[in-house]
């Protein structure tokens, strides 16, 4: 979770308080290094109808 304190201190939240609300702000990192879903020499470059990270990830989601 992204520590926005404009948000999370002007209502006097805690961290945790924050994380259950829907203020809360995420972000997706993934390590660099070369596994079954990202590549370092083919990072820049996605071909037609290969899916990314972000594409696999929201395939677990359900509904969408």
């Amino acid at each position: 979770m992204v520590d926005d304190l404009s948000s999370r201190v002007a209502y006097g939240k805690t961290l945790a308080d924050h994380a259950a609300s829907r203020a809360a702000r995420f972000t997706l990192y993934q390590d660099p290094v070369d596994s079954e879903v990202f590549s370092r020499e083919n990072a820049a470059c996605v071909k037609p109808g290969e899916q990314t990270f972000l594409d696999k990830l929201m395939a677990e989601i359900p509904g969408i």
